[in-house]
């Protein structure tokens, strides 16, 4: 993943400095055309972090459920959540709390702002969120947020492409162990 290929994507672009969300301002390196800057320093480290996160949940057994109901994240959560073999859901989530089993050892959200009652299910559930927070998104109860932008299909494809190679080496891991053992 490359600062080119961020920008290329506009994760830079975050909303308007009135929207931002105070939790999101150490994410933020300013302000441009009216605009939040989002710090693709910051991303492309965060960026790592998840991945590593990821990679390592999916090497010990782990399954990690891809989120996305907004317009520009549905089509890059189907495409990526089924070519790395991982469920998810981007039409609508449950409105209500359920007894549902737990189907996921970690979420991915890559629209927390419009999937906010799957955020409150999954922090509820005590289980860990990677998520792309856009500069208008709380960030609480976020395990590893990939600060970026949320509202641009490029943006959500590049940031859902990264988490499901970071899955698919995760399996490659896995498959290395066991041929070891």
């Amino acid at each position: 993943m490359t600062f080119a290929e961020l920008l290329a994507a506009r994760v830079h672009v975050g909303d308007a400095p009135d929207r931002s969300h105070p939790g999101m301002q150490p994410f933020l390196f300013g302000e441009r055309n009216g605009l939040a800057v989002i710090d693709l320093r910051q991303t492309l480290a965060l960026i790592d972090v998840a991945y590593g996160f990821v990679h390592d949940l999916v090497a010990d057994g782990g399954t990690l459920l891809f989120v996305g109901t907004s317009e520009p994240a549905r089509e890059a959560v189907e495409e990526h959540a089924l070519r790395c073999g991982m469920p998810y859901v981007n039409q609508s989530w449950p409105k209500k709390k359920t007894n549902r089993r737990t189907v996921a050892d970690a979420y991915f959200l890559v629209s927390p702002g419009a999937d906010e009652r799957a955020r409150q299910d999954v922090v509820a559930r005590q289980l860990p969120i990677v998520a792309l927070v856009d500069a208008d998104v709380d960030p609480t109860g976020i395990l590893h947020v990939i600060p970026g932008n949320d509202d641009v299909a490029l943006s959500c494809d590049l940031v859902c492409r990264i988490i499901a190679d970071a899955v698919e080496d995760g399996r490659k891991e896995a498959t290395r162990r066991q041929a070891e053992a």
